[in-house]
């Protein structure tokens, strides 16, 4: 993840798809728009919600 930002009142972040698997990422948040590595999100997200989703997906990973 690289930070999440406010941008227009919409939540955007990014995920890496070199460290995370798409549909890890997709089942945590849904559809992206990818973007080379990346699957770009914008919408309205919960910072707090963005945080959990990658402890959830960081779970999963080392289980």
């Amino acid at each position: 993840m690289k930070g999440v930002t406010k941008r227009k009142g919409e939540t955007v972040f990014r995920v890496n798809l070199r460290f995370y698997p798409e549909k890890l990422v997709k089942l945590c948040f849904g559809k992206g728009e990818k973007v080379g590595d990346y699957l770009v999100f914008q919408g309205k997200f919960d910072e707090k919600e963005v945080y959990e989703g990658f402890n959830r997906m960081l779970e999963v990973l080392t289980n």
